[in-house]
């Protein structure tokens, strides 16, 4: 009986360790990466955007914005 006691004790504490270790490691693993991913679609946002700004491109054969 007692072994039971304490094998049901050893559970709820490795799961409670388990779920609490989960929450802090894929909430911090990932913050980085996002954020470098939004960092690069701004960047990449804001130069298509000054592109579309200046009116004398063209489409042309070798580059997509040649200014021929």
């Amino acid at each position: 009986m007692i072994e039971s006691i304490f094998t049901i004790i050893f559970v709820i504490t490795v799961f409670i360790i388990g779920v609490i270790s989960k929450k802090i490691l894929y909430a911090n693993e990932h913050v980085l990466s996002i954020e470098s991913e939004l960092k690069t679609f701004d960047d990449n946002f804001k130069a298509m955007e000054s592109i579309d700004k200046i009116p004398d491109f063209k489409l042309g054969y070798g580059h997509i914005y040649s200014n021929d």
